[in-house]
């Protein structure tokens, strides 16, 4: 039986693909991982859809949604995010009305 690959191990190779149009994607970030593929049930629950105008904003996702996450794993996993943009990348597309 084959074993499953690990999360890291699946970003890297989803970048490995990426790298040819110069995209990546950003793993999600370890400490809402577990047992090195899942996304922790804490932040599973509580998920609610955006609110984009229509009558299921904020409306909570089936308890048996595990697609979408909480405004907890949001903030995290943004802080990540915003932490592996390179500041020679902002500056350059940067310019002030």
């Amino acid at each position: 039986m084959k074993e499953a690959i690990s999360y890291p191990e699946f970003v890297a190779g989803i970048n490995r693909i990426l790298i040819a149009d110069q995209a990546v994607l950003l793993a999600q970030p370890e400490e809402t991982i577990t047992e090195n593929i899942y996304t922790k049930a804490e932040y599973k629950s509580g998920a609610v859809c955006l609110d984009v105008g229509d009558k299921s904003a904020n409306q909570p996702y089936a308890s048996e949604d595990n697609v979408h996450m909480n405004d907890e794993f949001g903030r995290i996993y943004l802080q990540h995010f915003i932490q592996q943009i390179p500041m020679s990348a902002v500056r350059q597309n940067y310019s002030p009305d």
